[in-house]
């Protein structure tokens, strides 16, 4: 299975968005109370994080990407649009259609169910009702190559006395690093996205699933934090019995919807990429 390659012509992308355009729009409400859709809109939106996570998941393909390459992805895509009469899950949270030049690399099609952990200094074990590995594996019945399962985690500030001291570098001149600072630090995100591993490895029994952990920004997610928590991460496994017949279906959705696609560059084209 490791030789198969499933792909279809490429017939055009959509429009590149770059740094500080607009891809998508969500009610301001949805946005203050980290409802799910603006988490993952936060998540995909935050290009560097998203190509860290996308590393760490396909990392040897995501290594020998060329030049033109890179991910096409598409929010809440309902599931019987790709496959008439499927109604588990009812949506694909997350559609990932890698490309490489003019063509859609189709078997490496990711299919990811989001759940959001609104967490917070006081609750920092908060486990989601529902970790989502069934959906994962329901994406795997469908045919799905790769299907996956990503907690996204949002919080409060840490009280000031529970910061931590840590080493702080900075980018001196000629791109050398000055000696570390010591400054202190609110250190609940990596905190939280070390549980939350822990937790989905300890829940989840389908070692095909991909899994990830990530921090995506404060329980109000129109609060602003520059940076990227680094993600933690477990590859998931080429399904056994991919249906190439679903990925005609991708395909054809892809091109009758492209203009609902965020197209992110492997490479930075116009101040974007992974």
């Amino acid at each position: 299975m490791d030789e198969w390659r499933y792909r279809v012509l490429l017939e055009q992308l959509p429009p590149l968005v770059g740094d500080g355009g607009a891809f998508y729009t969500v009610p301001l409400g949805y946005a203050q109370r980290a409802h799910e859709l603006a988490a993952t809109v936060a998540f995909i939106s935050n290009r560097p994080l998203f190509g860290e996570v996308y590393r760490q998941l396909e990392w040897a393909f995501f290594r020998q990407m060329p030049q033109k390459s890179g991910l096409l992805l598409g929010l809440v895509v309902p599931t019987n649009q790709i496959v008439p009469g499927a109604t588990n899950p009812g949506d694909i949270d997350l559609l990932i259609i890698p490309y490489e030049e003019d063509e859609l690399v189709l078997e490496r099609t990711m299919a990811i169910e989001i759940k959001v952990i609104r967490a917070s200094y006081l609750r920092q074990g908060k486990s989601p009702n529902e970790f989502g590995f069934t959906q994962g594996q329901a994406l795997l019945a469908l045919g799905f190559p790769y299907a996956g399962v990503a907690h996204l985690i949002v919080a409060d500030e840490s009280p000031a006395e529970a910061w931590r001291e840590v080493g702080q570098y900075r980018v001196a001149q000629e791109d050398r690093l000055e000696d570390p600072k010591r400054v202190l630090a609110d250190m609940l995100p990596a905190d939280l996205i070390r549980r939350g591993m822990g937790r989905l490895e300890a829940n989840c029994i389908d070692d095909r699933l991909a899994l990830v952990s990530a921090y995506v920004g404060r329980s109000d997610l129109t609060i602003h934090e520059p940076g990227v928590w680094i993600p933690r991460c477990r590859s998931g496994q080429l399904n056994a019995a991919p249906n190439e017949a679903l990925l005609d279906s991708v395909a054809r959705f892809y091109h009758r919807n492209r203009d609902r696609m965020l197209d992110t560059p492997r490479y930075d084209r116009l101040g974007t990429g992974l």
